[in-house]
């Protein structure tokens, strides 16, 4: 059987006030076989000590402190120390939604993907969330998207969720 664990791959710099709200996030998957890696990029204000917090009551977490050298590094240094089969970008400022890791792999599951990427949604302060491309919130429904090679490269270099990490699941041997 496959295995389909998730690296959740975080940089953090200076992201003592929203980072939480990340690990939270995570924390609250639905679908549970992941870990979450954090490299704090050499942070002035108290992301460390919530980080080693979070670490000390979670055994999937773990963290790393390196000399500030920016979010590439940072990412590149998380990526190292990861585990998973699959990588999950995602920036200590930002949170997803409790079923996102269930429904993407779901995805690769029934279609052997290598690549999978989320829809962007809005999020209202009262935490109720609209999908960008379709203004119904839709909890439970996959729906597939295929390319092939020449256009998957494509939509890396191009304007496209794939351009950009955040949200992006992607197979770590990639």
């Amino acid at each position: 059987m496959d295995n389909y664990k998730i690296s959740v791959i975080m940089a953090a710099y200076n992201a003592a006030d929203y980072i939480a709200d990340a690990i939270n996030s995570v924390l609250a998957q639905t679908y549970r076989d992941f870990e979450i890696v954090v490299v704090n990029d050499g942070s002035s204000d108290q992301t460390e000590s919530i980080l080693r917090e979070y670490a000390n009551t979670n055994p999937n977490i773990l963290y790393e402190t390196v000399s500030h050298a920016g979010v590439c590094r940072a990412r590149n240094r998380a990526i190292e120390l990861s585990g998973g089969e699959y990588l999950f970008f995602l920036d200590a400022d930002d949170f997803i939604h409790p079923l996102l890791f269930e429904q993407m792999i779901l995805a690769v599951r029934q279609t052997n993907a290598a690549m999978s990427s989320e829809y962007f949604c809005a999020v209202s302060s009262d935490a109720s969330f609209a999908f960008l491309s379709d203004s119904q919130k839709s909890e439970k429904v996959v729906q597939y998207s295929y390319h092939n090679h020449e256009e998957t490269v494509n939509d890396l270099f191009r304007d496209s969720p794939l351009s950009m990490i955040g949200g992006l699941l992607i197979k770590k041997e990639i």
